[in-house]
């Protein structure tokens, strides 16, 4: 089910998230894909910075208990335009470098977003930024992925809706 939403905020937005069985990713090398895939729509004459997040808790919600941000990728600044239904795709692939209760995860990925005025125009690919592995959170225990997206200058005009997210383990 797509979900929306619409904050005046620059905050991170809670988009999709699903749960993770225990210890489903404390195996060294275990690697999970996660792709999402959306739309988002800007105010007038917007210069904007998007940045889309994945992270990984021990709480649902990632209100509290132990917070990691496996991937946060942030766009250039719209160019003063009005976005409305413009596509993102994130594709991510996080494997597991330390299992236990300390565990670290390599991952990489890229997001892909049409950042222009025209539906038609080609989308701009973005690589995360990760030098290094991202950790450390217990994977022993029941976790939960959080996909997040926020706007760096808050409008009641910004939405996302998140209509897909995929998450598996891959081997």
């Amino acid at each position: 089910t797509p979900v929306t939403v619409s904050a005046s905020t620059a905050a991170d937005q809670l988009l999709m998230a699903c749960t993770i069985t225990a210890a489903e990713l404390n195996s060294v090398g275990r690697t999970l894909l996660i792709q999402t895939a959306g739309v988002y729509s800007t105010t007038a004459a917007s210069t904007s910075v998007l940045t889309l997040k994945a992270k990984l808790c021990t709480v649902s919600g990632c209100g509290s208990g132990t917070v990691i941000t496996l991937a946060s990728i942030a766009t250039a600044a719209l160019g003063t335009l009005q976005a409305t239904n413009n596509a993102f795709n994130l594709t991510l692939n996080s494997s597991t470098q330390t299992g236990g209760a300390s565990a670290a995860f390599e991952i990489h990925g890229n997001l892909t977003i049409d950042i222009s005025a025209l539906a038609s125009a080609a989308e701009a690919v973005y690589a995360d930024p990760n030098t290094a592995t991202v950790g450390t959170i217990d994977s022993t225990v029941q976790l939960f992925l959080q996909i997040t997206g926020a706007f760096s200058n808050a409008s009641a005009s910004n939405s996302f809706t998140n209509r897909q997210l995929i998450v598996d383990t891959v081997n």
